[in-house]
């Protein structure tokens, strides 16, 4: 293995801004099996500098990344910092795993330095992660570097210890991958909620069930995650557009396949012809297309 550089000591912090403190990268909050929300006074906090780090294999200056984990809360805390796996479904949300249980996993190619930190309050230090695999390797890895700390807060009257861990996304990416993807399936489905579109419905409600989305399977064949953006056009018979609804930025890993929904705009009746097209910055723009009628 090859040996870490060592490190600087920790720098003092400013006191965080209001909008600072929300900015907690992959944060996640654990309570005795249950989700709290975290205490106002007293509280202890981590923040990381990146959500991402991409790494690559043979390049001297890509093998290596620094994190800067802070400390934006008011009293000391100790971290320790460990790798796990991880993926998303086919909706987008993200998975964890321990190492080795992805196909993908960087395993024992990834390494983190240090494990461990003690953090003074509006201070914070730099992590190391270093790829250390060999230069020849053929795809791509990825893995997540979580610090994670534990604390005591007086919660209606008991003391509950929490945990809180921030996360960075780890991709280790040889160059020369393809950037290869394309649309699987496109239909029209009836409208699906969002999480948040589900919050708002009050009580003995009903939903619009006439509402409809555009359904798109995206699949990437390429070797790289990357991120297609684009739009759906809805076409009239005689190809002039009737409405373009923009398709916002989504990742897909290597291999992986996302299924997006884009809600449908309210069309007078007739027949229509929806388009989609995304670009994922490859030597094409991917594409597809379904008919369907407005009665």
């Amino acid at each position: 293995m090859r040996p870490f550089p060592t490190l600087r000591g920790t720098r003092r912090l400013p006191p965080p801004t209001a909008k600072q403190l929300p900015a907690l990268a992959l944060t996640f909050l654990v309570a005795l099996g249950a989700l709290l929300a975290v205490p106002a006074t007293g509280q202890a906090q981590i923040s990381v500098d990146q959500v991402e780090v991409f790494l690559a294999p043979g390049l001297p200056n890509r093998q290596t990344a620094v994190v800067n984990v802070a400390n934006v809360g008011d009293k000391p805390i100790q971290a320790t910092l460990y790798i796990n796996d991880w993926d998303r479904d086919l909706t987008g949300d993200t998975r964890f795993f321990p190492v080795g249980q992805v196909s993908q996993s960087c395993r024992d190619r990834v390494q983190i330095f240090p494990t461990a930190l003690r953090l003074e309050p509006r201070s914070e230090q730099a992590v190391r992660i270093t790829y250390t695999g060999p230069d020849s390797l053929r795809q791509a890895c990825w893995n997540v570097v979580f610090v994670e700390m534990a604390d005591l807060q007086p919660v209606q009257g008991r003391v509950v210890q929490y945990v809180l861990r921030a996360g960075v996304k780890i991709y280790v990416e040889p160059a020369g991958l393809a950037r290869d993807g394309a649309v699987e399936d496109m239909r029209i489905a009836a409208h699906t909620l969002t999480r948040d579109e589900l919050t708002k419905v009050p009580a003995g409600v009903t939903v619009d069930s006439a509402r409809s989305d555009v359904s798109l399977l995206f699949r990437n064949h390429g070797g790289i995650q990357i991120r297609p953006v684009g739009r759906v056009e809805i076409r009239r018979q005689d190809n002039s557009v009737a409405a373009s609804v923009p398709v916002d930025e989504f990742p897909v890993l290597p291999g992986a396949e996302r299924r997006m929904l884009v809600p449908l705009p309210t069309l007078p009746a007739g027949k229509y012809i929806a388009i989609a097209l995304l670009d994922f910055g490859g030597a094409e723009i991917a594409g597809g297309q379904v008919e369907f009628e407005r009665r």
